[in-house]
């Protein structure tokens, strides 16, 4: 998390207080678990002859090329001596584990047994020329590359599968939590925002969770930006470890004499050298802050920022940045903007800097100076709701409680709406909540809501089978209001007609007659009555009439 400091200038108090905050030692990274791929160089190459033959007398030594050559792209030639006409399946993997087929008469062939020899499975490299490759994520997996038309983009990947032989690692990215996931549950289906995030494809559905395949996964971290509830986390580094950063920073920045900081995250790899190439002709009070990717930082990590002293929060997201990471942010950078307008601060904090080269950076950047909201170095463990809530609270504080902030649809705070004259207290939707938003009682029926709880996943909704439940995105400020709970809907319990024991709601015992009064089983008074006794004096019933069958059962 520290940037290169060299090129920054220090001729001014911010100058000098940046050069402090910068130069002082960073907390340490937790240390997170190790991928680990094994590569010995046999390398696919799909393409036409033309195309393959052409890279041939590039590929080092320690590649062993095998060719695949779609029937259609076929065309007059020598034939090489690890080579195969046929017409291609599909392939997936990862560096050292790709898999790959190609029709026959029967179905699928395994390529890698037919052209490597029995007993073997798999590819360490693809090199795919065709025109759409198989593969199409906005980030391709390690050691697959699909260059196009584009020659210096194929020079490059010729470049990088040569140093692709051997043992690698890198870090587990990501924590996942499936108690407090929203994605499903007992079958009905929820948020799947990680799943719409991921610029690689590597969540998938599996059943009431989710699954990261951590070979595919990159670090682009936007699943953890997305999650709603936190059962994503980023882990390279952590939440906490990153606020920790930035609350010091921030501090020492301010301490030495620094005002109206402005924080521009960027990606270690490419972003940063565009900060540095324009180090030069920035403002002195700006802070280069690296993060392994710019989708891993989110809402609690701005908001926390703005509530530890930065005056903006920006995001470098140069061209090259995947277009679902792009999207992503985006979203979330609109949740974020009516957030901070609920509470009075119209002008953007929070925004991206698209930009590729120091004109569009020091333009974007502009000359009007915002001073910093507050400064409170708050403690935090990460928690992502609980930051984001602390953080709304500091940057409130001195002032009335803000009313509530509608959000743009899809965000992950609200409140419900629940129609009681079609709701029957049947607790369904509490049954299905994976954050105890929603909450039965325990003495008589009601259904109480807990909105800070919330994420809008949507379970209720989808799972309530009188339809009677609707999803409202808002941010509310009140933290009492926000963690109280809060009746819904509530009616007496019934009574069971003979013992008096209560045992169910008014609601449910008048659907059920309502909905059954037709059924053969209950067309008569006794048969209905028996709706309106509990369990134990439903029985006695049906043996004081000679019958021991209970059509309820």
């Amino acid at each position: 998390m520290t940037p290169e400091r060299g090129a920054w200038p220090q001729t001014t108090p911010d100058g000098l207080a940046r050069a402090t905050a910068l130069g002082a030692r960073v907390p340490g990274v937790q240390a997170t678990a190790l991928i680990e791929y094994r590569s010995g160089g046999h390398l696919l190459v799909i393409g036409s002859r033309e195309a393959t033959r052409a890279v041939l007398p590039a590929l080092q030594d320690s590649l062993t090329p095998y060719l695949l050559i779609p029937r259609r792209d076929d065309t007059p030639g020598p034939a090489y001596e690890r080579e195969l006409v046929a017409e291609p399946g599909p392939v997936s993997g990862h560096l050292g584990a790709f898999v790959a087929s190609v029709a026959g008469p029967g179905g699928e062939v395994d390529l890698a047994s037919l052209m490597r020899g029995a007993g073997q499975k798999t590819f360490d490299l693809v090199l795919d020329l065709r025109s759409p490759p198989a593969l199409d994520a906005d980030v391709l997996p390690a050691g697959y590359y699909a260059p196009g038309a584009d020659p210096a983009r194929l020079a490059e990947a010729l470049e990088e599968l040569a140093e692709l032989v051997g043992e690698f690692e890198k870090p587990r990215y990501f924590d996942y939590d499936p108690a407090i996931c929203a994605h499903s549950r007992s079958g009905q289906a929820g948020c799947r925002r990680c799943l719409d995030a991921c610029p690689t494809d590597a969540i998938r559905s599996a059943g009431d969770r989710i699954e990261v395949d951590p070979y595919l996964c990159q670090g682009g971290g936007t699943c953890a930006t997305a999650c709603p509830s936190g059962a994503i986390t980023y882990a390279y580094p952590t939440a906490a470890d990153m606020l920790d950063y930035l609350r010091g920073l921030l501090q020492r920045f301010h301490d030495a004499g620094g005002r109206h900081p402005v924080l521009v995250f960027c990606d270690r790899e490419r972003g940063a050298a565009v900060l540095a190439a324009a180090a030069g002709e920035l403002p002195e009070h700006v802070l280069a802050v690296e993060v392994e990717e710019i989708g891993a930082v989110g809402l609690d990590v701005w908001l926390a920022a703005l509530a530890f002293g930065a005056a903006e929060v920006l995001l470098l997201t140069p061209s090259w940045t995947a277009p679902t990471v792009s999207a992503e942010l985006r979203r979330q950078l609109d949740y974020c903007g009516a957030i901070l307008a609920g509470l009075g601060l119209e002008a953007p904090r929070v925004r991206a800097l698209e930009a590729d080269a120091t004109p569009a950076l020091t333009a974007l950047l502009g000359a009007t100076r915002r001073e910093s909201v507050c400064r409170s170095p708050f403690a935090t463990f990460g928690e992502k709701r609980n930051t984001v809530f602390t953080a709304l609270e500091r940057l409130a504080a001195g002032g009335a409680v803000p009313q509530p902030a509608d959000l743009p649809e899809g965000a992950p705070f609200g409140t419900l709406e629940v129609d009681r004259d079609a709701c029957t207290l049947c607790l369904a939707c509490a049954s299905l909540c994976p954050v105890k938003a929603l909450q039965g009682g325990t003495d008589t029926p009601l259904l109480a809501f807990i909105e800070g709880n919330c994420v809008q996943c949507g379970l209720c909704r989808g799972g309530c089978p009188e339809s009677a439940i609707s999803l409202r995105p808002r941010m509310l400020f009140d933290a009492e209001a926000r963690r109280t709970p809060r009746v819904l809907n509530e009616e007496p319990p019934f009574e069971c007609a003979d013992c008096g024991k209560p045992f169910a709601t008014r609601k449910i015992i008048e659907t059920m007659r309502r909905k059954l009064s037709g059924h053969r089983m209950f067309s008569d008074a006794a048969a209905l009555r028996r709706l309106e006794l509990c369990e134990d004096c439903r029985v006695k019933d049906l043996f004081r009439a000679g019958d021991g069958r209970d059509p309820l059962q």
